[in-house]
Formats: structure tokens, sequence, C-alpha cells
């Protein structure tokens, strides 16, 4: 049962690409049952091997191209989604509060993170 719901799953368009994956892994939809038995429009064979990977490079190029930009698109989406939900966190004096250091990340130094205390209300932590 296990590989007809893996054929079901590679051959139905995903949300995010818009593609499915036999597409972006053979730059073809395979033959599904219905298709043998009702017959699909076929590519003209060609003429040589040369012919045939410069063609499918050029597909699979342009596949590629396609997808990124419907990343592209999605991922400007979810970014927007998410800042909708993002509200401004105001820290009181004298509270923990936890940060991330950039500097730190550049000179390779540790992870970037550690805690420190507020002591005034002058500092901007939320940027």
């Amino acid at each position: 049962m296990l590989p007809f719901v893996m054929a079901a799953y590679r051959y139905s368009s995903h949300q995010s690409t818009n593609y499915s994956p036999n597409y972006l892994m053979f730059v073809r939809e395979v033959r599904a049952p219905a298709d043998l038995v009702f017959g699909t429009q076929t590519e003209q064979a060609p003429s040589s091997y040369d012919d045939y990977t410069a063609a499918m490079e050029s597909r699979m190029r342009q596949a590629y191209d396609l997808v990124r930009q419907e990343l592209g698109i999605k991922a400007e989406w979810m970014k927007r989604h998410y800042d909708l939900q993002v509200r401004l966190q105001k820290f009181r004096t004298g509270e923990w509060v936890l940060y991330y250091n950039h500097e730190a990340i550049k000179e390779d130094s540790g992870n970037g993170r550690g805690s420190t205390l507020r002591i005034s209300s002058s500092k901007n932590y939320h940027q």
C-alpha cells in the first residue's frame, strides 16, 4: 500500500513550488495507469544523445528558475504573515533579557547568545 501512497504524493503538485516532485526530479510527469489507458501527448524523440542532454539541461534550468521564483513569492508571503503577528516587547528596568550578539558570530567566538540585566530604559533592546 505504501508504494501507491508515495506515488500519489510524488504525482501531486506541492503548494510551495506549484510543481510535483516527479516533475522536479525528471523534468516531466511520470505516466500513471490512466495515462497508459487513455494516452497522452508524446514528445518527439531526440535525434541524438547530445540533443537529448542539451534539451534536458535546458528544461532542468527552466524548472529550477521557476521553482526559485515560486519559493521567493511564498517566502515573502510567509514573512508578511509572520510580521503581522510580531508584537513589540517592552522590558522593565532590572529584568533579565536574552539577547543575540551579531558581533560574536562574526568573530566566531561563540554562538552569539547571552543574557544581560537591563539596568536602564535608555537602550532599545528590541530592533
